[in-house]
């Protein structure tokens, strides 16, 4: 009886364990999404205008090959207006022991020469690239023609995750603005 009282409690206390766990995970990830949210209604330190941020770097599973980028576009504090434009994208790297760049619409999948955005607040952009055989990416450069003829564009780079980094797991990092 005494053994069998302890198998409940211990299961017990598993199940307690890994609900926890969960909530802990939920927990942050919406802190992560408010800070998001109050960074494009309030932002303190922030630059004013159009904004790239959270770039992320997943392997699509079953595809080694394969990688789906994603990345925020934010317009923060000139909200009034929608931002519209064109988004163009290359990948530097070295391939052979040489220095290579592939432009985005050499990698989608889907052949996509650029992304249209057009949003008020923030728009997410996504596409899954096919990465060429024996190609080492370094860093992404991410470039904003608006619409407006007058509006200058602007480049952001973001540094592309180490090779050694495990495949299964997310990695990112924060991109620099260039004027």
């Amino acid at each position: 009886m005494l053994e069998r009282s302890s198998q409940v409690d211990a299961e017990a206390y598993a199940g307690i364990r890994a609900e926890r766990t969960a909530l802990d995970n939920e927990i942050h990830q919406l802190r992560e999404e408010l800070n998001f949210y109050r960074g494009i209604m309030s932002p303190s330190t922030a630059k004013v205008g159009l904004q790239a941020q959270d770039f992320v770097v997943e392997p699509v599973a079953g595809s080694p090959d394969q990688v789906q980028i994603r990345l925020m576009l934010v317009q923060i504090k000139n909200n009034q207006q929608l931002a519209r434009g064109n988004l163009e994208m290359t990948l530097s790297g070295e391939q052979d022991g040489q220095p290579r760049q592939y432009r985005m619409e050499q990698l989608s999948i889907a052949k996509l020469s650029g992304i249209k955005y057009r949003f008020r607040y923030f728009q997410p952009v996504e596409d899954i690239w096919l990465l060429p055989q024996g190609f080492h990416p370094r860093q992404l450069n991410v470039k904003a023609v608006a619409a407006n003829a007058k509006q200058p564009a602007l480049e952001w780079t973001f540094s592309w995750p180490d090779n050694g980094a495990d495949a299964g797991e997310v990695m990112q990092d924060v991109g620099t603005q260039t004027d």
